[in-house]
Parts: structure tokens; sequence; C-alpha cells
């Protein structure tokens, strides 16, 4: 049996010349964000378009990410967020929507055809009933506001191609996993993983 980490959301502290304006005009320490399965697939809009992979394979060794917890989690979410990222893989970046937020231009809804990050990954778990924030449209989500949401905790801080507790994924190979939505599934304990707050639920602050 393979060895499952929950799912998290990975908001990443690029250093790019684009990250770096991203990051200045947010006042945040935040340039991307990407969600990531319990055996370390990754699923993300970037370069080229929404895609899945290996975590960091595709980013710059050395670059700061924070790994946050989703208060809420449970199998069958992971399976609807996987499911929703799995249909929008493909699907172009969204760089228009990306000049819009450094020039701080009106948005207007990206729709299916383009994804920015953030807005990808805001949109998965609301298809899943996890509301990160409210009243706000995905669109209009950036990386860093991603943070404030009280349903994420922080779970730790890594480095990409430098060793860390959740950097010691499997390699992915259709494993099986519940948020690979695969056919045969590995139920967290009690429907929850340990790290989740039950308490809390899936609501976000009004």
């Amino acid at each position: 049996m393979i060895l499952l980490t929950p799912p998290m959301i990975a908001l990443y502290k690029g250093t790019s010349p684009i990250s770096r304006v991203i990051r200045c005009f947010h006042r945040s320490p935040y340039s991307h964000a990407s969600f990531v399965s319990g055996c370390g697939l990754e699923y993300e809009a970037w370069k080229g378009g929404v895609r899945t992979g290996a975590f960091g394979a595709a980013h710059t060794p050395g670059t700061e990410v924070d790994l946050y917890l989703v208060a809420g989690m449970t199998g069958e979410r992971a399976r609807l967020i996987t499911a929703f990222l799995k249909a929008k893989e493909g699907k172009p970046y969204d760089y228009w929507g990306v000049v819009k937020f450094i020039t701080r231009r009106k948005e207007t809804p990206s729709g299916q055809d383009r994804w920015f990050c953030s807005e990808l990954v805001f949109s998965a778990l609301r298809a899943a009933g996890i509301e990160l924030l409210m009243r706000i449209p995905a669109y209009q989500v950036y990386p860093g506001m991603l943070a404030y949401s009280p349903l994420l905790t922080l779970r730790e801080t890594i480095r990409i191609g430098k060793p860390g507790p959740s950097q010691q994924w499997p390699q992915h190979v259709n494993c099986g996993c519940i948020t690979c939505a695969a056919t045969t599934a590995v139920q967290p304990r009690g429907g929850l993983w340990d790290s989740d707050r039950p308490e809390t639920g899936a609501k976000g602050v009004r």
C-alpha cells in the first residue's frame, strides 16, 4: 500500500521577472498556485496551459514553496477536485488575465477556454464544495489571496529539488490512490485525513 499525504495547495514564491512583478503588484510573497495530490501529482495552469506532472518538475530548482492543508478535505472531495482538473488538462494559459492583474485593469470571466493558476485551483475546490473565500469570482483570485482562506493551514515550506518530508512521494505510475481518481481508491481513516479540522467544515468566511 502506498503511504499517502493529504492533498495540498502549493503556493510558489517565484523569482523570475514576471513572478517578481506579480508578487510586487499584489504585495504578496506568492506568484503561482497549484493543487498537489496525495502521491505528488501536480495539477496547474502553467506555461503552455493546464498540465499534470510530478510535483515541481516544471519549475526552477531552488524555488521556495509553501504547502497548505485544506480543512474539510475528504476522499470524495479529492476525487471531485482531480476530476475537474483532469477535464481542464490541455486548456490554454490565461496570459491576458495575468496582464490585467498586473495593470489592474478590469477583468472579465475567462470561462472554460483559458485559465490562470489561482483561478483554476479556486474553481476546482469550489466544484468539490469547498469555498476557500466567499463572495468573490474565481477569475479575481490571485495566488496570494488563497493564503487568506481560513480553511488553509501551512504544513511546511520546501524548496524544489531539495529533500523534504513532502518531497518523498512515490513516483506516479497510475498508483490508484484516491486523489488520482483511478479505479481503486484508498479511503483516508474516517473519511477525513487526520490533519483536517472536522469542526470547521468547508465553509468560507463571509
